[in-house]
């Protein structure tokens, strides 16, 4: 018998349970984890139901709560008998998502890597980076506000003794950009083949340098097909 294949989604939600960081962040980071498998199993199907991808989340280990949550908010388009092998979710679609590719392109440049020469394989390189920069981009934004918040207070002479929660605010926000990145880094080289070290400079580079999250969930995930 052979290795089974790494399921990196749940190796990742298992990994949070021992994450220490702010509620809303590790809420936010599970539901996000719940999502890319999420987009995995449409990119299988793309017709598959709400139940089979409930279904799908639940072997996670995910509360039935968050499976839920994910497959409510889990991007749908509706199908009035377009062919579907003509419809391809892939960057570029427009303008803005051909600005985000071309970032991405600039993160492999400095990271030394390569992009992958086929358009199918470079699309979704491209949507790991956009949805490592998204996971990123909110976690070190959400507690990096946080800390700035705190920083105006102390300043003013109201924050007497939050210096130190200041101080763990950003290193929480530095933590959990590393954890979105090597979770990136994993996914690189499990779906997409690429050599463990180029995938965590690759995956670092997505990670780092954005200031605001990327864009909506609809923006970043293959919508699932529905009559």
């Amino acid at each position: 018998m052979g290795t089974p294949p790494r399921d990196v989604n749940a190796e990742a939600a298992a990994r949070l349970a021992g994450f220490q960081t702010h509620g809303g962040i590790l809420e936010f980071l599970r539901i996000a984890t719940l999502r890319i498998a999420a987009a995995d199993a449409v990119e299988a199907d793309r017709w598959i139901d709400a139940e089979a991808l409930s279904a799908v989340l639940a072997r996670s280990g995910a509360t039935a709560e968050d499976v839920a949550h994910a497959v409510s908010q889990y991007p749908v388009e509706r199908l009035h008998g377009e062919p579907v092998d003509e419809l391809r979710w892939a960057y570029p679609r427009t303008e803005a998502h051909r600005v985000l590719a071309d970032k991405m392109l600039d993160a492999m440049g400095r990271a030394g890597v390569a992009p992958p020469a086929e358009p199918r394989r470079l699309d979704g390189v491209i949507a790991e980076g956009l949805r490592c920069g998204w996971m990123a981009a909110h976690s070190a934004w959400v507690l990096g506000s946080f800390a700035e918040s705190l920083e105006e207070v102390f300043r003013h002479g109201g924050g007497n003794g939050f210096g130190e929660e200041v101080m763990a605010l950003r290193q929480q926000g530095r933590h959990a950009l590393r954890w979105c990145a090597e979770y990136c880094a994993d996914r690189l080289v499990v779906v997409h083949g690429m050599d463990p070290a180029e995938a965590l400079r690759v995956a670092m580079e997505f990670a780092r340098g954005w200031d605001e999250p990327l864009g909506l969930p609809e923006d970043l995930f293959p919508p699932r097909y529905v009559p």
